[in-house]
């Protein structure tokens, strides 16, 4: 019972879009360099408080010695625990000491992220692994380099009456934007309860994770798919209807994204950001202290018990030598193949590059973060 704007139409007409950006400003893509932040507005926040922080994980002999600072806006889609990598690099000085002079920003979804780095405004972002494929797919050239997540995390909710996924016929289901990651999860989570997304459910665009939580809380929606913080400030109120968590799905509900060309072409910039963020990862899983301070920070939350059980979601599904995964990707292309026929014929790893990870993995750095 989707409307004329809530359903496939709707998809379809995002991913036209996308590739008419990509059109448009494909001469302006990927190689040059990052402009100004512009219309994107970088997170306005206290400094976390200080902590009795562990010993910061250091870079190997390896690294290049006093490199020269290199400007990088690295912007973030969403207000969640999944880029708290990023934050906790960024935050403890990690992409500095790598020669990332770093502007970590949010931007609101992926799909917008994705436009801005068509448009030569991004080199990398921390962004969703359905974004980047529809991308491709629409024509663009992008590509993932890390990972944050191998799975999701959420739990979808209901308000009374809703108290299992069925029950969401004939009813409302929020999500952030459609061709964010809450749009996919909560597709798949549809279908494999026999639900039609475009003609049982009406889906609806509600901004943000927050949003769909106040959304939820208006009665404006009837459920909706939250991520750590804001899914545990739910608890209590609402019917868990599932905890992806507990569903045997991989996928990078946030990765390391940038233009293929601008990988080719900057190698040795985007081996140091690879350095600081696996730095971040280590000190994320090793610093529960540090890393929920940045986390509240970030989400604007200083509820000590919803910042330790957000630690503890992404702890479980950040592995510390940060891969693609094929099966992970394969998901979002089975998602796109009713929008993108040939989504069927393509391999996942044309979407990703592991090079740089496996790199580290291989010369013993990120085992050095562990001892």
């Amino acid at each position: 019972m989707s409307t004329g704007v809530s359903g496939r139409g709707a998809r379809w007409l995002a991913g036209r879009a996308v590739f008419a950006a990509f059109l448009l400003t494909i001469a302006a893509c990927a190689g040059s360099s990052p402009s100004a932040p512009g219309a994107v507005a970088p997170s306005a926040t206290a400094p976390p408080p200080a902590t009795a922080a562990r010993a910061v994980p250091t870079a190997s002999a390896t690294a290049t010695a006093a490199p020269s600072p290199v400007s990088l806006r690295m912007p973030f889609t969403a207000i969640s625990i999944v880029n708290a990598p990023l934050w906790v690099a960024q935050e403890g000085g990690y992409l500095a000491e790598e020669g990332i002079d770093a502007s970590v920003e949010y931007v609101a979804t992926s799909t917008t992220l994705t436009q801005a780095m068509l448009a030569g405004e991004v080199a990398v972002a921390d962004s969703g692994q359905e974004a980047l494929v529809a991308a491709d797919l629409a024509g663009a050239d992008l590509v993932a380099v890390a990972v944050g997540t191998d799975r999701f995390i959420f739990r979808l909710f209901g308000a009374e009456p809703v108290r299992s996924i069925p029950d969401l016929r004939g009813r409302r289901l929020g999500i952030t934007r459609y061709g964010s990651t809450t749009d996919t999860v909560s597709r798949l989570l549809l279908k494999r309860n026999g639900l039609d997304p475009d003609r049982d459910v009406t889906i609806v665009q509600v901004g943000g994770v927050p949003e769909i939580l106040a959304a939820l809380q208006s009665g404006s929606i009837d459920a909706g798919a939250l991520s750590p913080p804001t899914m545990f400030r739910a608890a209590g109120s609402y019917n868990v209807l599932v905890d992806t968590t507990e569903v045997d799905i991989f996928f990078h509900q946030a990765m390391l994204i940038t233009p293929r060309r601008y990988l080719a072409e900057n190698e040795a910039t985007m081996r140091r950001v690879i350095r600081g963020y696996l730095r971040g990862v280590a000190r994320f899983k090793q610093d529960k202290a540090f890393a929920t301070a940045i986390t509240g920070k970030y989400t604007q939350t200083d509820d000590a018990d919803i910042l330790e059980q957000s630690w503890a979601a992404e702890d479980r599904v950040l592995p510390r030598v940060p891969l693609i995964r094929p099966d992970a990707i394969q998901v979002s292309l089975d998602e796109a193949a009713g929008q993108y026929p040939d989504a069927r014929t393509r391999s996942p790893s044309d979407f990703y590059d592991n090079h740089l990870v496996q790199e580290q993995e291989a010369n013993g750095f990120i085992a050095s973060l562990y001892r």
